[in-house]
């Protein structure tokens, strides 16, 4: 999926799970610009998460769950639908593919 140059998401109140979708966004697309309102306009041309009632937003019904049984919220939706076809920036150096986890990185093969 390509995210295109223009976001929207509801106004109001924010929550982790909006503040970290526009955060993803805007990881994958520095340049994305970020609308919050309480309608989605008709004539609205880019992503629209948290709202709208489109794949992004979790307010409705059915709700999409992961395997564990808890409902996704946006960033979820977003981190699935968006990420799984976008590529993240990379270093240019190569460093930090691993993320520090298990299985990776110079600490781990030397058994530290």
């Amino acid at each position: 999926m390509k995210i295109p140059a223009n976001g929207f998401t509801h106004a109001g109140k924010f929550h982790a799970d909006d503040v970290f979708a526009t955060a993803l966004l805007q990881i994958i697309r520095p340049d994305i610009r970020i609308t919050r309102g309480f309608v989605v306009p008709d004539d609205f041309d880019g992503i629209v998460y948290d709202i709208g009632f489109g794949m992004f937003d979790h307010h409705q019904e059915p709700r999409e769950y992961r395997a564990n049984g808890i409902p996704y919220a946006a960033f979820g939706l977003l981190w699935r639908g968006a990420v799984a076809f976008s590529p993240i920036p990379r270093p240019a150096n190569g460093e930090g593919g691993s993320g520090g986890g298990a299985g990776g990185g110079e600490e781990n093969k030397r058994g530290r």
